[in-house]
């Protein structure tokens, strides 16, 4: 039985990843498994199988998913019923968190209250005694984990409005995406479209409303319950979550989200709309004029918006983070000007 780490290469990956998803593989079992020995130790390293410790390999070599099968495959060997989830989950899923996530953060693992085992923070693994129910359970990667809207729940409890909106928007909006793949009466939609759905909208609010209940009284599950029933997966970014949120803290009136306006036959769609005023607000980030003439295209884009009456107001991601107020006044200076 051959010894030490190893890296085959993407073929090889492909028939470890087909047998075990991306959790810890111990060595031991890859003969049993059908593995080829001889491939894996010929092969020519590739960087898609991943080293953890002596005797245990990965088939991603994604840092985080490392950190976390390992951590995980420890647990278990103990009998532990162990679950990633915060953080971690977060990553996991891809839902991103403002001023934070980063690789090197502990790894968040959630076990079952009463297990005889120390909670809290230890070399680099976050253990946490909260009950997750097999309905609010999903495997990424391999791995067991808090599902998608669970993961969004958790990491928004304790933030403030604006910064709670961007894991819940973006984790609604990744669910209404994934329930109109499956459902052939939908599956055709475009994605703008199905996003607009107002019945997907009120029930991902109603699910994650579920979600918070479930979890009951902990530390910021009142800002979270709130922030759940203010979601919106028509959301496009976490620029327009956070400024939707600064905007509903300093209590403007709520927009709409992709207002579609269609003038001088063409038809536009912006990031928040008053269209009782007609004042729109377009939260410009950093990649949005990258492409060649994007900005003409912009440029034109607004004229043809005020020509025909519309208001603009724009603000960038360095204006929402930084002087968060400023964005706030300058908006409500467009609504009562339009009054």
């Amino acid at each position: 039985m051959p010894r030490g780490p190893y890296r085959p290469t993407q073929a090889t990956a492909a028939e470890l990843h087909r047998i075990h998803g991306s959790a810890g593989i111990a060595v031991s079992a890859l003969g049993a498994a059908g593995a080829d020995y001889a491939r894996i130790r010929a092969a020519v390293s590739a960087g898609s199988v991943s080293h953890v410790k002596r005797g245990l390999v990965t088939v991603d070599a994604d840092p985080v998913v490392v950190r976390a099968a390992d951590c995980v495959t420890r647990l278990r060997c103990r009998g532990v019923d162990a679950v990633i989830g915060g953080e971690t989950a977060a990553q996991l899923h891809g839902i991103p968190l403002v001023g934070s996530q980063h690789a090197a953060a502990p790894v968040t693992v959630f076990v079952p209250p009463g297990t005889a085992i120390r909670c809290g923070l230890r070399y680099g693994l976050l253990t946490r005694a909260t009950a997750v129910p097999n309905g609010q359970r999903t495997v990424i990667a391999g791995l067991p984990a808090t599902s998608l809207l669970r993961t969004a729940v958790d990491v928004a409890g304790g933030l403030s409005l604006p910064y709670a909106l961007v894991p819940l928007d973006a984790a609604a909006h990744e669910w209404v995406l994934s329930e109109t793949d499956s459902d052939p009466t939908s599956a055709w939609w475009s994605e703008r479209a199905r996003i607009a759905a107002p019945q997907m909208r009120l029930r991902a609010r109603a699910l994650l409303d579920e979600v918070v209940a479930s979890i009951g009284s902990r530390p910021g599950s009142v800002g979270v319950r709130r922030a759940a029933r203010l979601t919106d997966p028509r959301a496009d970014n976490p620029l327009e979550s956070l400024s939707r949120g600064h905007l509903l803290t300093a209590g403007l009136p709520a927009p709409e989200l992709q207002v579609e306006i269609k003038t001088a036959g063409r038809r536009y769609f912006a990031d928040f709309g008053w269209p009782g005023r007609r004042v729109i607000g377009e939260a410009d980030g950093r990649l949005k004029y990258v492409e060649p003439g994007a900005l003409y295209a912009e440029k034109r884009r607004e004229d043809d918006l005020r020509r025909v009456g519309w208001t603009v107001v724009r603000w960038t991601w360095d204006d929402v983070v930084r002087e968060p107020s400023t964005v706030v006044a300058r908006v409500a200076h467009a609504l009562r000007s339009a009054a």
